[in-house]
């Protein structure tokens, strides 16, 4: 007993350093070669393909081996050894992708070609001998059966994804995770070493096992590919009605991995029961075809028809209310499909076959689930659609369940799953609903499923457009076309010679379209989502100023910060949109890492404006945002997007040299650009210069790649705000920051010229007489906004 309780945490071990191994890659990869979704697949195929190499070449191996615990704890060790490159090879793939991306980025298959040969390098070696830790411990496990065994591993993955989702990359940063990740591979190969194990008899373990079976290795194949398939499916299908934070997107792995290891025990008992292969196959096929085609049904039904989880719940409980929902839409399908692969397992040891017969069983499941992540977002998504494209691998499953029956001359159950397809297919048929919410007011005019996002464009009646990204609006519209245009407008006009501007970010266009009244040379957008550009393209044009049609601008389809770290091009002005700050991976572009980027890649003389979106971000995050940023850019100024309570936008205006703005500061927006009431001047829009920012924030945290803080707080806060125990910077927050800088007494004295002092001070009477009255007091705001006329002259109304 003792020995099988070693050998299954031996097992559990293996299975979560591997996952923490793969989230840390994932990561660091994506970083460098962009947050694209075929960036991402090479980095997972890279991964994957060592690991089928290990089971195939370990295999053999440990079929000869007399001593495996050595062997397996050998293999764990070499991982651990090989595994010490991520400290390593990022920072020189960083010296040499730039190179290789300035010669190849006009060709893309050749530039991703590249990127798979340096994830396959970074990769390789530790994925091919954690391939062979499995079959290396079969030896010792084939008289207690496999699936069991093969529980604890998945089992492992699942806590590693819990770990490195929600513990380890807060407490410890990404470096320190994949420190634990080593100490565990080190620690399980250590013990595994020292462990006292008699010998193997060598004849008992032959040599050379007869070739699997097609229909094994077949049922193998489709088990990988279906299940990551359907993984990233299903992620998609709950990415519509979740917060889509790191945090939501661990709770789903960590569901996902828990149901296949009780699919694992459920082989286990499936086999204790002694029937033949085929019939419990046939069960689990026809099974998990029935539980898959009914998942789109159970997940509207589950969410009212798509609606947002957890509204007014606070964390704790938000986080319970994802697991709960995950649990009951895709855990009974689970069970079925991670049943399938262990019992195909435990048949292995039943009929006699050796570790090699381990490893060329995973090597074929592994290879179909490379296929599969590729399948799903690739050709499914963009063909067949979420709903049809789940019902599309459920048919195959009960195809699947017919032809074995068939080739077991199995007459009477031949009817079986085709009974199941027909009642799946028409009870639980929901081809015709959209895989978006539409309020009452909106009809939609188009929608794009593909690898990276469900992109739509909706109209209201009142005729005004926006865009969705997965079921949220995240990407602006019509309505606010004007403030919109500004944010691209504003930095622009400002910069004494905008001849190269880059934007981060297209949404609908307006933005980086209102840099060309602002001056403008040339303008480079990246954008990451091709459906965003399609989208800009059709439906948003009128509000462009002529953007995807001028000869100065070009949209490169790529990851804003990939392109300014690959591409070699400096610009004067760069332009960083809105973005959710809660979402996964929108934190990377806060980070010191990508803002030291954008310093490198402007002018000498060159400004980068990052703009914020007040109404979702706490003033902890703010300062910390403010704080990295400084700590990349001598000078950082704080500038008004607009006058808004309830959803201010500010901006943090970052120069590559300090000094003051020019004289010529202009004076006067456009009234033909940004309507007739909106006459305030630019200069009345800013708030403090960087001295005054770095005397209220020099103590803030900093947010870097390996500490990615806004990454990590801003979900937990955007739950907390749902609550009231965490306010936006809006409303008495925004009074209160603003009054703070107003009290430094010299919060524009390095910034703005003498004789244009008077304009910041007139726009933060201004803006404090909105927010009093708001607040409803009237005479306090009459007040401000006589100050306002003192100053400017103007008329406010």
């Amino acid at each position: 007993m003792t020995t099988t309780w070693i050998i299954a945490g031996l097992y559990l071990l293996s299975g979560a350093s591997a996952l923490l191994y793969e989230v840390c890659w994932m990561r660091a990869l994506g970083l460098l070669f962009g947050a694209t979704s075929p960036a991402a697949a090479v980095t997972l195929a890279a991964f994957f393909l060592g690991l089928a190499a290990g089971g195939l070449g370990w295999g053999k191996a440990a079929a000869r081996s007399t001593r495996p615990l050595r062997l397996y704890g050998g293999l764990e060790l070499a991982a651990a050894v090989f595994a010490c490159l991520y400290f390593f090879l990022p920072d020189a793939y960083r010296l040499i992708y730039p190179w290789l991306f300035e010669r190849l980025q006009a060709d893309y298959a050749w530039l991703l070609a590249v990127k798979f040969g340096l994830a396959l390098a970074a990769l390789l070696p530790s994925a091919f001998f954690m391939g062979g830790s499995l079959p290396a411990l079969s030896r010792l496990t084939i008289s207690h059966g496999l699936s069991g065994w093969y529980a604890a591993n998945v089992l492992g993955a699942a806590l590693g994804a819990l770990a490195a989702g929600f513990v380890l990359p807060g407490w410890l940063g990404y470096g320190g995770t994949y420190t634990v990740a080593i100490a565990l591979s080190a620690g399980a190969g250590l013990l595994a070493c020292v462990l006292p194990m008699p010998p193997q008899p060598r004849a008992a373990m032959p040599t050379s096992p007869q070739r699997l079976a097609w229909p094994v290795r077949a049922l193998a194949l489709w088990s990988g590919l279906a299940i990551l398939a359907l993984q990233v499916l299903w992620t998609r299908m709950f990415a519509q009605v979740l917060q889509n934070s790191v945090y939501t997107f661990a709770a789903v792995l960590t569901v996902f991995l828990l149901c296949l290891a009780g699919g694992a025990l459920l082989a286990h008992g499936l086999t204790r029961r002694r029937r033949a292969l085929p019939e419990d196959a046939f069960l689990l096929l026809t099974a998990a075809g029935l539980a898959v085609a009914a998942t789109p049904t159970l997940f509207l039904e589950a969410t009212d028809g798509l609606q947002y989880i957890g509204a007014g719940q606070d964390w704790p409980t938000y986080v319970a209310a994802v697991l709960w929902l995950v649990l009951k839409v895709i855990g009974l399908p689970l069970l079925c499909l991670g049943a399938l692969l262990p019992r195909l397992l435990d048949d292995l040891r039943q009929g006699g076959a050796l570790p090699q017969a381990v490893g060329q069983l995973l090597a074929v499941n592994t290879a179909g689930s490379i296929a599969g992540a590729l399948l799903a977002g690739f050709v499914l998504l963009p063909w067949l659609g979420l709903w049809e494209s789940i019902r599309c691998l459920a048919l195959v499953y009960l195809l699947a369940a017919f032809g074995l029956a068939w080739s077991c001359a199995w007459r009477e159950r031949l009817w079986q799953p085709v009974a199941v397809g027909l009642t799946a297919f028409t009870l639980l048929d929901v081809s015709s609903v959209l895989p978006l919410r539409l309020e009452t007011d909106e009809k939609l005019l188009w929608l794009q499923e593909d690898s990276a996002a469900t992109v739509a464009v909706v109209q209201k009646d009142d005729g005004q457009r926006r865009i969705k990204v997965n079921n949220h609006y995240t990407l602006g519209g019509s309505a606010s076309r004007r403030q919109e245009a500004l944010l691209g407008y504003l930095p622009v006009r400002l910069h004494p010679q905008p001849q190269q501007v880059f934007f981060l970010g297209l949404g609908t266009g307006i933005s980086a379209g209102g840099a060309l009244p602002a001056g403008a040379g040339r303008i480079t957008v990246a954008e990451l989502l091709p459906g965003a550009v399609t989208a800009a393209r059709e439906y948003f044009g009128a509000h462009q100023h002529g953007l995807l049609q001028s000869p100065k601008a070009r949209v490169v389809p790529d990851d804003g910060r990939n392109q300014l770290t690959a591409a070699g091009q400096r610009y004067d002005v760069i332009v960083a949109d809105l973005f959710v700050p809660w979402e996964a991976g929108a934190g990377n572009l806060y980070t010191l890492e990508h803002f030291q980027t954008v310093r490198r890649r402007l002018h000498d003389g060159g400004w980068f404006m990052q703009w914020l979106p007040a109404y979702q971000l706490s003033p902890d995050a703010f300062a910390g945002i403010v704080h990295t940023l400084q700590l990349a850019f001598p000078d950082v100024s704080l500038w008004r997007g607009d006058f808004s309570v309830e959803r201010p936008v500010l901006g943090l205006l970052a120069r590559a040299r300090a000094g003051p703005f020019a004289a010529a500061l202009p004076l006067q927006d456009q009234p033909a650009l940004f309507g007739e009431r909106d006459i305030v001047p630019l200069a009345a829009r800013l708030v403090a210069g960087d001295a005054a920012l770095r005397r209220l924030y020099q103590n803030a945290p900093g947010n870097r790649d390996d500490r990615p803080v806004i990454e990590w707080q801003a979900p937990i806060a955007q739950r907390r705000q749902k609550t009231g125990l965490v306010s936006w910077l809006t409303g008495n927050e925004l009074l209160s920051l603003l009054d703070r800088l107003h009290s430094d007494g010299k919060a524009m004295d390095d910034g703005m010229p003498v004789e244009l002092r008077h304009w910041p001070e007139a726009g933060y009477h201004l803006h404090r007489a909105q927010l009093l009255q708001a607040d409803g007091y009237l005479s306090a705001a009459e007040a401000e906004l006589a100050g306002f006329r003192a100053l400017s002259g103007a008329v406010a109304d």
